[in-house]
């Protein structure tokens, strides 16, 4: 239950940041089927953000495989919610005691 609980914290986080952000832009965000909207649902940004393709390259390195439509709009979400692209690619220091 706990667990369900916090997924509906995060979920519902991600579509006020995004939409706070458009609100105080004075933007709208383009959805597949060039719908223009200025209130994304969490749903709509998480099918969105499920298009990118991550692809293991080393041990410290990772890449995006997706079209460039795909990934401008992947940055345009994740910018809109706090973050950088950054967070798909970049594999955190893991510290040994």
């Amino acid at each position: 239950m706990y667990v369900l609980v916090i997924a509906a914290l995060i979920f519902t986080l991600l579509e006020c940041r995004v939409r706070n952000a458009l609100e105080n832009r004075g933007e709208k965000l383009v959805l597949p089927g060039n719908r223009e909207v200025s209130r994304p649902t969490a749903t709509s940004l998480l099918d969105m953000l499920s298009k990118v393709i991550v692809l293991r390259s080393g041990p410290r390195k990772r890449i995006l495989v997706s079209s460039p439509r795909t990934q401008q709009r992947t940055a345009r979400i994740l910018e809109l919610a706090g973050f950088d692209i950054d967070i798909y690619t970049s594999v955190p220091q893991v510290k040994t005691a």
